[in-house]
């Protein structure tokens, strides 16, 4: 409903543009203390654009700390290696093998403020990048965020969930990146007018999974700036390396194409939600349905949507979700084969 509303309603860009520049201007002290280094070119100011944070495990032999990154990226061919060696013992193996205990900065990708050419490079995080990521995860974040819990009662939940640490809807973020995105969201909920603030939080909701640890980050030595990543899309997977893009770039790259997503001018549009088996309109009066039915035990899509719900705070009632759970047993709330097909039996009822 949220996407499907400002898709279909128009807004005065306008004055979408002013209040976007307002929140950015008025946040602008909040991202310098947060994205704020120095270049290694002049020594002055830098934006960063993005860290990279590695894996970090235990080795299964020795008990030594491997970083992923140290120990399997190759800088020169761009490729992680599938087996590597352990730094204190010699050990090679997979990853699999040892166990994840944790994650930690590797790398930063930052903008010089001033004229140094290029302007964007990259170093290993330094001390005070070190010491600014320790100081914000110990730091109070004085705006509301979702700590809605996710657990084993999730489909999609899954041990590298516990091993990170991930237990609620705000641990799929860097404490970095939750600050900038609770700042933000806090000025946005004080727009006065409907409409503009339903598309800033449009806009809003557009970055939350890219500025998730669900980032990904590949290696790619063709490409200077090391852009290439994602998502793995329909699932809830964290990366061994993953990218966190810094909040005010993720929005501002938003907003170059976001005025295009919305209609010019108004249309007659019933939008709405709730179970496919008790449509609120009228009984013959459809000419067409265009309908993408759900693929049973292959995507969940409640779960998929937990964090733009979380933030939202308007989640999808799961007893009506026509999906078919293999880890879910049906006594913690799981569906069989039998309930997926009734469910599904009942849409298509209801859409004759």
């Amino acid at each position: 409903c949220h996407i499907a509303y400002n898709y279909t309603q128009p807004v005065d860009i306008r004055a979408l543009k002013t209040e976007f520049d307002r929140i950015m201007a008025a946040q602008e002290r909040e991202f310098s203390r947060l994205y704020g280094t120095t270049c290694d070119g002049c020594g002055g100011p830098a934006t960063i654009q993005y860290t990279i944070w590695s894996d970090v495990f235990e080795c299964f032999r020795c008990g030594g700390k491997i970083v992923l990154w140290d120990v399997a990226v190759d800088a020169t061919t761009g490729k992680v290696k599938e087996e590597f060696e352990c730094p204190h013992c010699g050990i090679v193996a997979r990853k699999t093998k040892h166990q994840r205990i944790g994650t930690e900065p590797v790398l930063t990708n930052f903008e010089c403020d001033s004229e140094c050419r290029p302007k964007r490079r990259d170093h290993p995080v330094t001390d005070y990048e070190r010491r600014l990521v320790a100081e914000v995860e110990t730091t109070e974040i004085p705006w509301w965020f979702p700590t809605n819990p996710f657990g084993s009662d999730r489909e999609m939940w899954r041990g590298q969930h516990r091993d990170l640490g991930i237990n609620r809807v705000c641990d799929f973020y860097t404490r970095r990146n939750l600050r900038a995105l609770a700042g933000v969201l806090d000025r946005i909920q004080d727009v006065k007018d409907v409409r503009i603030r339903s598309a800033l939080l449009f806009w809003f909701t557009g970055v939350l999974q890219i500025a998730s640890r669900m980032s990904s980050f590949r290696f790619d030595s063709r490409n200077p700036e090391n852009t290439a990543g994602g998502i793995h899309k329909g699932t809830l997977y964290v990366p061994s390396l993953s990218k966190e893009g810094a909040i005010p770039g993720l929005f501002r790259n938003k907003w170059s194409y976001l005025p295009r997503a919305f209609p010019e001018r108004n249309g007659i549009v019933f939008v709405a939600t709730g179970s496919a088996d008790s449509i609120e309109v009228r009984s013959e009066s459809i000419d067409y349905i265009f309908t993408d039915p759900p693929f049973g035990s292959n995507i969940f899509y409640s779960d998929c949507s937990i964090l733009w719900e979380a933030w939202l705070q308007d989640f999808t009632d799961r007893t009506k979700e026509a999906v078919w759970n293999k880890s879910l047993k049906p006594e913690a709330g799981g569906k069989t084969l039998d309930d997926y097909a009734g469910i599904m039996a009942g849409a298509f009822r209801e859409m004759h």
